[in-house]
């Protein structure tokens, strides 16, 4: 049968494959694509891991290379209206994060998208959280 392997147990296997075909499945950790959110990344930076987890998800083409491209400078653009960066995202909640792109968007079909990923970088007490402290940023958008 299959079973749940150890991050120490998978390391020791040669490959994915190879764990597979013994009937072990990753741990949890191993399949983890998504990175934390850097405090140093600019809105391109942030921009730029997005799309990256999109393609890893499949709901972004890697090739043509300029769907992509156009994608991260959109999404850049959206960031950028959003004064989202690095440092910004760190300071967050799901919720203002959630507001700060909606309020740069107009409620395209890919912001859902969007969001999940972002949710997903960011620590997972974080993302839940629906508290929305208001910072002058916040504040701004809504008067």
């Amino acid at each position: 049968g299959w079973k749940r392997s150890t991050a120490e147990d998978f390391a020791r296997s040669t490959s994915y494959l190879h764990a597979w075909c013994r009937g072990v499945h990753p741990p949890r950790e191993a399949l983890q694509t998504m990175s934390k959110v850097d405090a140093a990344w600019t809105c391109a930076d942030l921009a730029k891991a997005v799309c990256d987890e999109l393609v890893a998800q499949g709901r972004l083409k890697k090739t043509p290379t300029f769907i992509r491209k156009d994608r991260e400078v959109k999404y850049t653009q959206v960031f950028e209206s959003a004064k989202l960066d690095g440092t910004k995202m760190n300071s967050l909640d799901g919720r203002a994060v959630e507001v700060a792109v909606r309020s740069a968007t107009q409620g395209e079909a890919w912001v859902g998208d969007i969001l999940k990923v972002l949710k997903g970088m960011m620590d997972s007490t974080a993302a839940k959280d629906t508290k929305c402290e208001k910072s002058p940023e916040i504040q701004n958008m809504r008067e």
